[in-house]
């Protein structure tokens, strides 16, 4: 990071993040802490704005550093990694890199037939993403419930909606 900062003398960054997300402000501030402390000189500014507005922000270009939370709606590393193909309509950042959309296209048309080498394609395009900071995940989500053994039905799911209450039963 001092190399970086030297390099672009950079001195202030710009954090936006959903007014409405529990998360982000506690987050935003540890970011800012740790770049203030860490890089001397170097100003952090934070700033909550409604959903709409940071997205409006985000398709502006108008932000250093975007906080947001995605989570998959479909069991398929796509439903993340689709984002950051470099025309994907989403990808605010405009990060960009040819590997990357060259592994992912593959994956999903010449190699959608052949499960293992698509997923090895896949796996390839998420090192990419991480390693080039396409986007730099800073946690994952999780639930832990109890349910009475009484309690039978409900639906659990790693992608979209957590839980399915529609065939509850109780004895």
């Amino acid at each position: 990071m001092a190399k970086a900062q030297e390099e672009t003398d950079l001195r202030e960054i710009n954090i936006i993040y959903d007014e409405e997300k529990d998360f982000a402000a506690n987050t935003a501030a540890f970011i800012q802490s740790q770049l203030e402390s860490t890089l001397d000189g170097l100003t952090v500014n934070i700033s909550s704005t409604p959903k709409k507005n940071r997205i409006q922000l985000a398709k502006d270009h108008d932000y250093d550093i975007e906080l947001y939370a995605w989570g998959p709606d479909y069991a398929d590393p796509t439903a993340i990694l689709a984002m950051y193909e470099s025309d994907h309509p989403s990808n605010y950042s405009l990060w960009s890199s040819d590997e990357f959309d060259k592994l992912y296209n593959e994956a999903n048309t010449t190699l959608a037939g052949d499960e293992t080498a698509r997923w090895d394609n896949l796996i390839k395009c998420n090192d990419i993403c991480t390693e080039n900071a396409g986007c730099i995940p800073l946690f994952q989500t999780g639930s832990a419930t109890l349910t009475k053994s009484n309690v039978t039905g409900i639906t659990e799911h790693n992608t979209g909606v957590p839980c399915y209450y529609k065939f509850v039963e109780k004895d």
